[in-house]
Protein backbone atom coordinates (compact mmCIF):
# COMPACT_ATOMS: atom_id res chain seq x y z
CA UNK A 1 0.00 0.00 0.00
CA UNK A 2 1.16 3.39 -0.76
CA UNK A 3 -0.05 6.52 1.26
CA UNK A 4 -0.73 9.28 -0.25
CA UNK A 5 1.11 12.13 2.14
CA UNK A 6 -0.67 15.08 0.57
CA UNK A 7 -4.38 14.13 1.97
CA UNK A 8 -2.97 13.55 5.81
CA UNK A 9 -3.09 15.96 8.21
CA UNK A 10 -0.89 16.51 10.38
CA UNK A 11 -2.61 15.26 13.63
CA UNK A 12 -2.66 11.64 11.07
CA UNK A 13 1.36 11.90 10.93
CA UNK A 14 1.58 11.82 15.00
CA UNK A 15 -0.70 8.84 14.91
CA UNK A 16 1.24 7.04 12.67
CA UNK A 17 4.79 7.98 14.79
CA UNK A 18 2.51 6.56 17.05
CA UNK A 19 1.18 3.50 15.98
CA UNK A 20 4.47 2.77 14.58
CA UNK A 21 6.36 2.90 17.71
CA UNK A 22 3.62 1.27 19.23
CA UNK A 23 3.46 -2.16 16.93
CA UNK A 24 7.70 -2.02 17.23
CA UNK A 25 7.66 -2.23 20.91
CA UNK A 26 4.35 -3.65 22.70
CA UNK A 27 4.17 -6.82 21.29
CA UNK A 28 8.19 -7.51 22.27
CA UNK A 29 7.28 -6.19 25.82
CA UNK A 30 4.41 -8.25 26.39
CA UNK A 31 6.36 -11.15 25.07
CA UNK A 32 9.28 -10.56 27.10
CA UNK A 33 7.85 -10.05 30.55
CA UNK A 34 5.82 -13.13 29.82
CA UNK A 35 8.84 -15.34 29.19
CA UNK A 36 11.16 -13.40 30.79
CA UNK A 37 9.37 -11.57 34.29
CA UNK A 38 12.41 -11.46 36.33
CA UNK A 39 15.01 -11.20 33.88
CA UNK A 40 18.67 -10.13 34.95
CA UNK A 41 19.76 -9.67 31.26
CA UNK A 42 21.25 -6.01 31.77
CA UNK A 43 23.00 -6.94 34.78
CA UNK A 44 24.57 -9.79 32.88
CA UNK A 45 26.29 -7.21 29.84
CA UNK A 46 26.66 -4.84 32.29
CA UNK A 47 23.97 -1.86 30.55
CA UNK A 48 21.09 -0.22 31.49
CA UNK A 49 18.12 -2.33 31.18
CA UNK A 50 16.59 0.41 28.99
CA UNK A 51 19.16 -0.26 26.12
CA UNK A 52 18.33 -3.83 26.37
CA UNK A 53 14.93 -3.10 25.69
CA UNK A 54 15.30 -0.20 22.84
CA UNK A 55 16.60 -3.29 20.11
CA UNK A 56 15.27 -6.34 21.90
CA UNK A 57 11.53 -5.30 21.98
CA UNK A 58 11.64 -4.42 18.08
CA UNK A 59 13.03 -8.01 17.18
CA UNK A 60 10.59 -9.79 19.13
CA UNK A 61 7.75 -7.80 17.53
CA UNK A 62 8.38 -8.09 13.89
CA UNK A 63 9.35 -11.57 14.41
CA UNK A 64 6.23 -12.27 15.70
CA UNK A 65 4.55 -10.33 13.08
CA UNK A 66 6.80 -12.37 10.43
CA UNK A 67 5.52 -15.73 12.09
CA UNK A 68 2.23 -14.55 11.87
CA UNK A 69 2.58 -13.49 8.25
CA UNK A 70 4.25 -16.93 7.61
CA UNK A 71 1.24 -18.73 9.32
CA UNK A 72 -1.29 -16.83 7.36
CA UNK A 73 0.40 -17.47 4.03
CA UNK A 74 1.19 -21.19 5.33
CA UNK A 75 -3.02 -21.94 5.51
CA UNK A 76 -3.51 -20.13 2.24
CA UNK A 77 -4.44 -16.62 3.60
CA UNK A 78 -2.81 -14.35 1.64
CA UNK A 79 -3.42 -10.28 1.70
CA UNK A 80 -1.62 -9.19 -1.10
CA UNK A 81 -4.34 -7.68 -3.29
CA UNK A 82 -7.90 -7.71 -4.84
CA UNK A 83 -7.21 -9.25 -7.74
CA UNK A 84 -5.55 -12.53 -9.13
CA UNK A 85 -2.87 -11.90 -11.86
CA UNK A 86 0.25 -13.76 -12.50
CA UNK A 87 3.96 -12.47 -12.75
CA UNK A 88 4.01 -11.81 -16.22
CA UNK A 89 0.31 -9.56 -16.20
CA UNK A 90 2.00 -7.72 -13.12
CA UNK A 91 4.87 -7.06 -15.36
CA UNK A 92 2.64 -5.48 -18.04
CA UNK A 93 0.03 -3.64 -15.73
CA UNK A 94 3.55 -2.09 -14.13
CA UNK A 95 5.35 -1.18 -17.17
CA UNK A 96 1.93 0.53 -18.75
CA UNK A 97 1.78 2.48 -15.71
CA UNK A 98 5.16 3.61 -15.50
CA UNK A 99 5.32 4.17 -19.25
CA UNK A 100 7.94 1.78 -19.82
CA UNK A 101 8.66 -0.27 -23.11
CA UNK A 102 5.87 -3.98 -23.36
CA UNK A 103 8.69 -5.33 -25.11
CA UNK A 104 11.14 -5.76 -22.81
CA UNK A 105 8.12 -7.96 -20.81
CA UNK A 106 8.16 -11.42 -22.21
CA UNK A 107 5.91 -14.40 -20.96
CA UNK A 108 8.21 -17.59 -19.82
CA UNK A 109 6.94 -20.87 -19.52
CA UNK A 110 10.60 -23.16 -19.19
CA UNK A 111 12.46 -21.01 -16.30
CA UNK A 112 14.43 -24.49 -16.31
CA UNK A 113 14.87 -23.55 -12.31
CA UNK A 114 15.80 -26.65 -9.71
CA UNK A 115 12.83 -26.15 -7.94
CA UNK A 116 9.58 -26.97 -9.65
CA UNK A 117 7.22 -23.93 -9.59
CA UNK A 118 3.04 -24.14 -9.36
CA UNK A 119 1.51 -23.26 -12.94
CA UNK A 120 -0.94 -20.65 -11.27
CA UNK A 121 1.69 -18.73 -8.66
CA UNK A 122 -0.70 -16.12 -8.08
CA UNK A 123 -1.92 -14.61 -4.92
CA UNK A 124 -5.84 -14.28 -4.03
CA UNK A 125 -7.54 -12.91 -0.76
CA UNK A 126 -10.66 -14.52 -1.87
CA UNK A 127 -10.27 -16.47 1.29
CA UNK A 128 -9.23 -14.00 3.57
CA UNK A 129 -12.18 -12.04 2.76
CA UNK A 130 -14.33 -15.17 3.56
CA UNK A 131 -13.16 -15.48 7.02
CA UNK A 132 -13.35 -12.22 8.01
CA UNK A 133 -15.72 -10.34 5.64
CA UNK A 134 -16.07 -8.21 2.45
CA UNK A 135 -15.58 -5.08 4.28
CA UNK A 136 -11.87 -5.62 4.06
CA UNK A 137 -10.61 -2.73 2.41
CA UNK A 138 -7.86 -3.85 -0.42
CA UNK A 139 -6.46 -1.78 -3.49
CA UNK A 140 -6.21 -3.41 -6.82
CA UNK A 141 -2.78 -3.75 -8.65
CA UNK A 142 -3.72 -0.36 -11.35
CA UNK A 143 -5.13 1.56 -8.10
CA UNK A 144 -1.73 0.65 -6.00
CA UNK A 145 0.60 1.52 -8.77
CA UNK A 146 -1.25 4.59 -9.43
CA UNK A 147 -0.40 5.86 -5.95
CA UNK A 148 2.71 4.63 -6.17
CA UNK A 149 3.44 6.90 -9.38
CA UNK A 150 1.98 9.68 -7.55
CA UNK A 151 4.13 9.61 -4.78
CA UNK A 152 6.84 9.00 -7.00
CA UNK A 153 6.33 12.16 -9.31
CA UNK A 154 6.39 14.17 -5.62
CA UNK A 155 9.33 12.45 -4.80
Amino acid sequence: MVIAWEEISVINYIRGIVFLIGIAFVPGASIFNLLFHNSKLHEKFQIEPFFIKIWLYPIISFALMGSYSLILDHVGLHTAGDCTLNRYEIALETAKIFNQDLNLITPSSNLKQKATRPKNCSLNITKLKALIGSELPTLNLKEGLYRMKKVKEVL
